[in-house]
């Protein structure tokens, strides 16, 4: 899986959006009322710290068991510390790519989530650098 395009995040302002009261049958549908529960700011539901988040374009399939498909938008955060089993954006010989971060027995493996992708083992003389923790997969 590659990494299509970066973009910061802008966070001039708010991002209001209104939460209905009702949500949104998946079977049978049934009629809404026109009451608007509250107004949600997408920048305060989406990034936890602004200045150290981006979005990332996504490529490719190796993520899809994750639930993260070719060309959706991953908001990414770098001041978060990569913890056992996060899905992370790494750089490893030059080369960007999403995959979860696994350390068993003392050795890092970026594994995908589809089973067509073996997982790669990082070695101790690649060029391996964690970029940051995804949060949020935006389709």
């Amino acid at each position: 899986m590659e990494i299509n395009n970066v973009s910061l995040i802008m966070t001039t302002g708010p991002l209001p959006l209104p939460l209905f009261n009702h949500s949104a049958s998946a079977g049978i549908p049934y009629p809404t009322d026109d009451h608007i529960r509250d107004v949600i700011n997408l920048n305060e539901f989406l990034v936890k710290e602004a200045s150290a988040s981006y979005l990332v374009e996504v490529k490719g399939d190796s993520m899809i068991y994750a639930g993260i498909e070719d060309g959706d938008m991953l908001v990414v955060d770098c001041s978060i510390g990569a913890m056992n089993n996060d899905i992370i954006i790494a750089s490893l010989n030059g080369d960007l790519t999403v995959k979860r971060y696994v350390v068993e027995h003392g050795i890092t493996y970026l594994v995908a989530e589809n089973y067509k992708y073996n997982k790669i083992e990082v070695r101790p003389d690649d060029s391996f650098e964690v970029i940051g923790v995804v949060l949020r997969s935006i389709r």
